[in-house]
């Protein structure tokens, strides 16, 4: 058996097997030095403390792409990022965002599904309007991922070429018609990879009663090898959706079904007709150039625009790291929990009634999610510093302590024994900053929020001496 790393001999069918990551090279080519991921420094916890725990980017990047220089800021290097967006779905803050607005193009085609069923829905049939409440789906999205296209494109050419050599070969034959979905409403998404799709994308579509399909080639055999993450997103948004539901009562049940309509579903190739096999010769001589050039024309044509962009602004906009960092001398600027607002927003437009005068009630259910998070604090140790506040992103723990934060305090505990911590966990993105800098581990911090939290417009008092 041949070790890790030894370069083994492949034959002719080897090749063919693997044809399509041909396609996939090419892909990777155009993107080369092409910047695919934003970052917002002052948005990033280990930014904003060096003592931050979050590795969060640093784990789920699959290329190593992801490091820190000697200031602690975050870089990306251009020439390894593939910008599957996997980073961004998964940093807490949103500190890391793709160039491409994926939430954005989602948005978009969630509403052109949600139209295309208002302009086709007959009256006598109402079951398939009402977001959450319907009884069944009113379209599809399919959102798919670049490598899949990447064989699709490989096997359209092999038929398109078997079809060539064939006498009396018909339209169909050359370029077979696509199937038609049991959805009348229907729209499809191409993105680079999956990962960039957060809980809040499927969140939305379950709002708008819109399925959302994706549609994935084998993660195994793709660089980004993102699959284990794509399915855990999926999963944590099914569960926090039908955790919502479930908080329901007796006295006030939820119209209509109490099943959630609006699931996602994961397809990824397996049969014999997979991409992945019996992909022809033919294909590297012709149809990957073809696909090679039309991806890299435009991909220099981008990144000549974009370095005279960059070379002609990027002074006049560049800002120190403390600019960026404080509001005023020795305060951090609070972040916008982006991502909780999207959801909240969605949530709340589905029944706002409901959300007003039942949530409020269920102190008990609480909604798992890692977009949310619920801290409690353990009155025998806090002697309200107030650096958890101080060092809070979003604001979520405010309140007034006494004494300013500084050594003196942290030594002698009982100088500022006197105070006020609030917490608001709708604001709360559970990215543990708050715990890392406790200097007495007084804070714990469960991923989730209650229900009585999710909408609640005032902060929740924890301490008050």
């Amino acid at each position: 058996m041949p070790l890790p790393g030894m370069l083994q001999k492949r034959s002719l069918n080897d090749l063919e097997v693997n044809m399509p990551s041909l396609l996939d090279a090419a892909e990777a080519f155009s993107k080369l030095g092409k910047k695919s991921v934003e970052i917002d420094q002052a948005a990033c916890v280990r930014v904003r403390h060096r003592h931050a725990s979050c590795m969060a980017c640093f784990q789920v990047c699959a290329h190593e792409a992801i490091a820190r220089d000697d200031d602690g800021l975050l870089v990306i290097d251009n020439h390894l990022c593939t910008g599957c967006g996997a980073c961004a779905s998964v940093c807490p803050t949103s500190a890391l965002q793709l160039v491409e607005d994926v939430p954005e193009l989602v948005q978009a085609a969630i509403e052109s599904v949600a139209e295309q069923a208002d302009a086709l829905q007959d009256d006598t049939d109402p079951s398939s309007a009402g977001g959450l409440h319907a009884e069944r789906p009113c379209g599809a999205l399919t959102i798919s991922c670049e490598y899949l296209r990447n064989q699709e494109a490989a096997l359209e050419e092999r038929a398109r070429s078997e079809a060539d050599l064939r006498v009396g070969s018909s339209p169909d034959e050359i370029d077979p018609p696509k199937a038609k979905t049991e959805h009348e409403a229907e729209c499809s998404l191409t993105l680079s990879c999956l990962a960039a799709l957060d809980e809040a994308a499927l969140v939305s579509a379950a709002c708008s009663n819109v399925e959302v399909r994706y549609e994935s080639g084998d993660c195994a055999c793709c660089p980004n090898a993102q699959g284990e993450l794509i399915a855990t997103l999926g999963e944590q948004a099914t569960r926090f959706l039908g955790a919502f539901l479930a908080a329901a009562t007796p006295e006030r049940p939820l119209p209509a079904a109490r099943a959630l309509p609006a699931a996602w579903s994961l397809v990824t190739p397996n049969d014999a007709e997979s991409a992945t096999t019996n992909t022809s010769p033919e294909l590297s001589r012709r149809g990957l150039f073809d696909h090679f050039i039309e991806r890299t024309t435009d991909s220099i044509a981008e990144a000549a625009v974009g370095t005279f962009y960059v070379s002609t602004t990027a002074q006049d906009q560049k800002r120190t790291l403390a600019q960026r960092l404080f509001a005023d001398k020795g305060i951090l600027k609070h972040i916008e929990a982006v991502r909780n607002e999207r959801v909240l927003n969605e949530l709340y437009r589905f029944d706002p009634e409901w959300a007003d005068q039942i949530l409020p009630e269920k102190d008990d259910a609480v909604l798992p999610t890692r977009l949310f998070g619920e801290v409690t604090v353990d009155e025998t140790t806090c002697d309200l510093c107030g650096i958890c506040m101080t060092f809070c992103p979003t604001g979520a723990l405010s309140g007034v302590a006494n004494e300013p934060v500084n050594s003196f305090v942290m030594l002698n505990r009982d100088i500022a024994s006197k105070g006020e911590l609030s917490f608001r966990a709708n604001d709360c993105m559970a990215c543990n900053l708050c715990l890392d800098v406790c200097p007495h581990d007084a804070l714990e911090l469960q991923r989730g929020i209650c229900a009585r939290d999710l909408f609640a417009l005032e902060p929740r008092t924890l301490i008050k001496r």
